[in-house]
């Protein structure tokens, strides 16, 4: 048994769905190219056993990125296909974090530019995972004002610094965490993906509320 969570197509005959085998919990790809369908058991990182995929992102028929999470420790982790290899890795955490679950889905503009979101398992804050070039990159995005918990379900990105994810606060009010360029005052540190992440809430009768992180 086999569950797919998630597809990704390069082009009409070419796609990768992804997922895991029911019993053992080992992270599974199912891959289209032409007219035919590949089921294949991908690797796990060291010191996983078990991994839950929950969303993947290709550029190309060989570019890939999967993402999802440890099952027994809640760590996120990262499936790159480049060629017809397969890699697993367990991503960096959030300063503070100890949990994350990345629920929310994966969004690749190229293959060594992708954006990852979901959210902290303990305190429920967003959470993004950046991939540039072979690093990737954890970051705890802002709350609304108002919000005590944000809970990110979707991705897409136009750039690598042009990204929108969507989901919910606490309050179960629609939420929207943007990643826009940076400006002059607001250069990324050398060798990460530029930009900063703004969140905004919109509440019924008191418009959009608006928080920009640092």
């Amino acid at each position: 048994q086999v569950y797919l969570d998630a597809v990704s197509c390069a082009s009409a005959t070419d796609c990768v769905a992804v997922g895991e085998d029911n019993n053992t919990n080992v992270p599974v790809a199912e891959t289209l190219s032409g007219a035919t369908w590949t089921a294949a058991d991908l690797p796990l990182p060291m010191g996983s056993t078990q991994v839950n995929l929950d969303a993947v992102s290709c550029t190309s028929a060989t570019d890939c990125v999967a993402v999802g999470n440890d099952a027994n420790t809640k760590v996120p982790v990262a499936e790159t296909l480049s060629g017809s290899t397969w890699t697993a890795t367990t991503l960096p955490l959030p300063t503070g974090s100890t949990q994350v679950y990345l629920y929310g889905g994966v969004s690749c503009t190229t293959a060594t530019a992708c954006v990852a979101v979901g959210f902290d398992a303990n305190t429920s804050t967003p959470v993004a995972e950046t991939l540039s070039g072979a690093t990737w990159t954890a970051t705890t995005l802002p709350l609304p004002t108002g919000s005590t918990q944000v809970y990110l379900d979707a991705v897409s990105c136009a750039s690598a610094t042009d990204c929108v994810a969507v989901g919910s606060n606490d309050t179960n009010n629609p939420v929207a965490e943007t990643l826009s360029p940076p400006t002059i005052s607001n250069l990324p540190a050398s060798g990460t993906v530029g930009g900063r992440f703004t969140a905004t809430v919109s509440t019924t009768g008191d418009g959009a509320k608006t928080v920009t992180s640092n």
